[in-house]
């Protein structure tokens, strides 16, 4: 079953980096936006959303559940493999979101001005 799961997240993030290199944003307004975000009036509910998608406390879990007969050394790397990789695919995450066009966000043209 564990297996099952890591293969549908696995894909699942895949599916946001892919999308996310077909958007094309420029990477010097990605970069803007990491470091000075801002939030478009009614983008409330979106913002929560992308929040909830992004928080990624199967980290901790799985970090339990990778303890079991390793060593420090090598649970302190798996962690850090699986942080950083769930930080991209957060990344790619918000990317996509913040090109999303419906009725839970303003028009993209107003929230990415590579849009």
């Amino acid at each position: 079953m564990a297996q099952l799961l890591s293969a549908t997240v696995a894909v699942m993030g895949v599916a946001f980096l892919a999308t996310v290199i077909l958007l094309r944003p420029p990477l010097d307004t990605v970069l803007q936006g990491s470091f000075l975000p801002t939030l478009p009036a009614g983008a409330g509910l979106l913002v929560l959303g992308l929040v909830g998608t992004t928080v990624v406390p199967y980290n901790l879990f799985l970090g339990s559940g990778i303890a079991a007969g390793q060593t420090l050394r090598e649970l302190r790397f798996g962690l850090s493999v699986a942080v950083v990789l769930g930080g991209i695919i957060s990344m790619g995450v918000l990317v996509v979101g913040a090109a999303v066009e419906g009725p839970f966000s303003p028009s993209p043209r107003s929230f990415c001005s590579w849009w």
